[in-house]
């Protein structure tokens, strides 16, 4: 595998301290702003369910009126064991989404979200054939957002002093 998991104990620290953090400032919990933020995209579509999960299986954040949260969570596991697999074995470089669909129309969608060093699933789920992408799309930028601040902080405030600005694509500073 790529890179060693991190134990339950450095895990269950971050998590504290994530939270710790978020007190301070005087904000909701991090698992208080992903629900509000999958909340809002149900509303907006025909999903039953959005949940936002971790690569070892455990549920992040959920929409309200979600039992059972642990079954996404597995499936979104199990899907990222068999893409380490794929992965491992090169018959895929990488796996934008993944689709479970029964007879009945029943699909289960697990989507990835970009730009972490581990992986976080958002895991979405309807009884009957219906337009997912966009609403998943909107999920996986929004709780991205959410997760990156809570993981790093919000980005620095540019000040007036320095003119330097540093491409983001290609992390040139260019002088003006």
């Amino acid at each position: 595998m790529a890179g060693s998991m991190p134990s339950l104990e450095s895990r269950l620290q971050l998590s504290q301290e994530i939270v710790e953090a978020m007190e301070a400032r005087g904000e909701l919990a991090l698992d208080q702003l992903l629900t509000r933020a999958l909340d809002r995209i149900i509303g907006q579509c025909e999903l039953e369910g959005l949940m936002i999960a971790s690569e070892d299986g455990l549920p992040v954040a959920q929409s309200s009126g979600v039992s059972r949260g642990e079954i996404p969570a597995a499936i979104a596991c199990l899907c990222e064991s068999t893409v380490r697999r794929a992965q491992a074995e090169g018959m895929v470089e990488s796996v934008e989404e993944m689709t479970l669909r029964g007879f009945g129309g029943e699909q289960i969608i697990v989507r990835y979200l970009p730009g972490f060093d581990r992986r976080f699933a958002l895991v979405a789920w309807s009884k009957q054939p219906c337009a997912h992408r966009r609403a998943t799309m909107t999920a996986i930028r929004r709780c991205g957002e959410l997760l990156a601040l809570a993981l790093e902080g919000p980005p620095p405030k540019r000040t007036r002093k320095s003119k330097a600005r540093t491409s983001q694509t290609t992390g040139v500073t260019q002088d003006g």
